[in-house]
C-alpha cells in the first residue's frame, strides 16, 4: 500500500525506501515492480489486490472510493481493517507530500 501510494504520489524518496524495505523483508523483485502494474500482474493474491485498488481509489480523491468498492474491502477486512487501510494511505500521502516539497533525496547506490 505505501509504495503503491508512492508511485501514484510521484515521491522517488518514499518509492525508494518502500521498495527496499519490501525487498529487506524478502518480498520478491518482480513483485516489488509489480506493484507500478498490479493490474496485469499475476503476483498478487485477490486479498492484495483489493488494498491495491483501494489504494489507488482512495489517492485519487477527485473520484473517492465506489460503493462496490467499499463493501467488497469492508467483507474481505472488516470495518477496522478498512479504517486503518485508509489511515495507512493517508498518512504515506501525507510523507509523500513532505518528501516532494521539500525535495528529499534518496541515498545514493551502493557498489
Amino acid at each position: 500500500v505505501y509504495l503503491r501510494a508512492s508511485f501514484l504520489n510521484g515521491c522517488n524518496y518514499c518509492v525508494d525506501s518502500h521498495s527496499t524495505d519490501l525487498r529487506a523483508g524478502g518480498m520478491p523483485e518482480r513483485k516489488i515492480v509489480s506493484v507500478a502494474t498490479w493490474e496485469e500482474s499475476t503476483f498478487f493474491t485477490e486479498r492484495e489486490r483489493l488494498a491495491l485498488e483501494l489504494t489507488d481509489d482512495v489517492t485519487d480523491i477527485a473520484g473517492g472510493v465506489s460503493d462496490d468498492l467499499w463493501e467488497r474491502a469492508e467483507t474481505e477486512f472488516g470495518e477496522k481493517g478498512v479504517g486503518d487501510l485508509i489511515l495507512a494511505i493517508g498518512t504515506i500521502a501525507i510523507w509523500n507530500r513532505i518528501g516532494i516539497s521539500t525535495h528529499l533525496a534518496t541515498p545514493p547506490l551502493e557498489g
